[in-house]
């Protein structure tokens, strides 16, 4: 009899050793396999929504038409009132004469790709200019990495041109975003008439 109930006991924990090796095996299987699943819509999900490159990669690089339509847009808005006193005005600069390109007047912007107020300014100037024309050839910029408000996203006016009926714009970008000793690389030269005054109300500072 006791040899009977030994038995009985070594086949009743047998059963239960297998059942939980089955349980064990079913759980690691299925954890297997939503790990692999996981990993798999990972992966899927990498491939459909890669990662966003640098800012730094845009530099150079023409602004697209889709920010170029936004900026269109945006120039036409809360703008609902026009004092005609003041733009029936001449646009006189300092020495009482009036800068003029064939019956024109010119708006002269002397700025720096580094200069982080340069970078903020340029969106509502570009915001006021597309008001009276059209840019051409506008490129991402940021400014310098290790002035004031680094990487400020903003335009650059080198390589771009601008048409209007109304007005002409001329902008120089007087320095680049790279540095060289005591400052950034030059980049684009002031004309004579236009530095001089800008000498003399900045000293030639950005």
């Amino acid at each position: 009899m006791p040899g009977k109930k030994l038995k009985k006991k070594m086949e009743k924990q047998t059963r239960k050793a297998r059942q939980r090796r089955t349980m064990y095996l079913s759980v690691g299987g299925a954890v297997i396999v939503v790990i692999a699943l996981l990993a798999y819509y990972g992966y899927v999900n990498a491939l459909s929504h890669p990662p966003s490159p640098p800012l730094t990669s845009y530099i150079g690089e023409k602004i697209s038409p889709p920010l170029y339509s936004s900026l269109v847009s945006l120039s036409t808005q809360g703008y609902g009132y026009v004092n005609t006193t003041l733009v029936q005005k001449e646009i006189t600069p300092y020495g009482n004469s009036t800068w003029l390109d064939n019956g024109k007047p010119i708006i002269v912007y002397i700025g720096g790709e580094y200069c982080p107020y340069c970078a903020a300014v340029r969106w509502p100037l570009v915001l006021a200019l597309l008001r009276f024309g059209n840019f051409s050839g506008l490129e991402y910029m940021l400014s310098s990495s290790t002035d004031y408000y680094p990487n400020t996203p903003t335009f650059t006016f080198v390589n771009s041109s601008y048409t209007s009926e109304y007005i002409v714009f001329q902008p120089f970008e007087a320095f680049s975003r790279t540095p060289a000793a005591g400052g950034y690389q030059p980049l684009q030269s002031v004309p004579p008439n236009y530095s001089a005054l800008w000498n003399s109300l900045t000293g030639g500072g950005i």
